[in-house]
């Protein structure tokens, strides 16, 4: 009797230490879960704190641009409120004989795209947008305008250069195969410039007037309406 009572106690015994190690293996197997969860969320949050720190990098490099673009608008609108007055002024210094604008002969075209890129040396520059196209004498396929009759022009052309590193671009305004006037643009570290010529000329019937790159080889101009081609005839009476 002695000798079974011992063995029923080392039975339960062994039971007990068995079932300890099962609850303790468990036990291991869970936290070793629980562990990897925390590493994968670790690996989560690394990742989403990274891409956080890529976009408020855009949005100040975004912020920067918008600032510049503000900066240039504002120039171009100084020089237009200037041409104006000047404009106005030649209208009061001679009333016996004063110029008008002929509205049946205007035109005006931007490059709206961001970029125009790929552009190579001696290239007419293409505009995307037509903004107004008086009397039908301004070709949006080729860039070109014919003049339509005999008379003086008033002429311009802005352009803007890429925001690359050290880029630079020069443009030629072209009558016929001739050069009567020329614009450049420098920009530097990321940094837009823009620049821009207005000319008073005379043109005779069937004179073609353009716009050509004549810096480098291949070249990079910045949209954005900062690229513009512009004229209309000045009548006299």
């Amino acid at each position: 009797m002695l000798i079974s009572t011992f063995v029923v106690a080392v039975c339960l015994l062994s039971y007990g230490s068995a079932k300890k190690r099962d609850n303790l293996n468990r036990l291991e197997s869970h936290i070793g879960i629980l562990e990897q969860k925390f590493k994968d969320l670790e690996k989560q949050v690394a990742k989403q704190n990274n891409e956080l720190r890529d976009q408020k990098d855009l949005l100040a490099e975004k912020s920067e641009e918008i600032k510049l673009l503000k900066e240039l608008l504002q120039k171009k609108e100084s020089f237009i409120d200037t041409a104006s007055q000047n404009i106005g002024a030649l209208l009061n210094k001679s009333p016996d004989k004063r110029f008008l604008l002929d509205d049946s002969v205007a035109f005006f075209a931007r490059l709206d795209e961001t970029e125009l890129t790929g552009v190579a040396l001696n290239q007419t520059i293409v505009f995307d947008k037509i903004v107004l196209n008086a009397g039908n004498a301004f070709n949006a396929q080729t860039g070109q305008f014919t003049a339509p009759v005999d008379g003086f022009y008033l002429l311009s052309v802005s352009v803007a250069s890429d925001l690359g590193h050290n880029h630079q671009l020069q443009v030629a305004l072209m009558r016929n195969n001739d050069i009567i006037a020329r614009a450049h643009a420098h920009g530097d570290s990321g940094h837009l410039d823009q620049g821009g010529v207005t000319i008073v000329t005379g043109l005779a019937a069937g004179d073609k007037i353009r716009v050509k790159s004549t810096y480098q080889d291949v070249t990079d101009f910045y949209g954005n309406g900062l690229t513009t081609f512009s004229g209309f005839q000045i009548m006299f009476k």
